[in-house]
């Protein structure tokens, strides 16, 4: 999910990131997923110097099995 992440930063025109903080972690199911899983992003910030998002991880059945609420994303020096 954070490196999803990541490369949504990149598209938004942010440039090269770097995670650096979560505000919340939300685990809804534990132990191992069998089958797919995917990582969705959802966009809630972006500018020069970052951006921010929620990311999740969901199983096949569409249901979350982990939130990262409040990822927030710093621009690497030089880039």
């Amino acid at each position: 999910a954070l490196q999803l992440a990541v490369l949504w930063a990149g598209q938004a025109g942010v440039g090269d990131t770097l995670p650096m903080a979560v505000d919340e972690v939300r685990l809804h199911r534990r132990g191992p997923v069998e089958g797919d899983v995917r990582s969705v992003v959802r966009a809630i910030r972006v500018d020069d110097t970052g951006a921010s998002c929620d990311a999740a991880l969901v199983d096949g059945s569409g249901l979350a099995r982990v939130e990262l609420l409040g990822v927030r994303l710093v621009r690497r020096p030089g880039s």
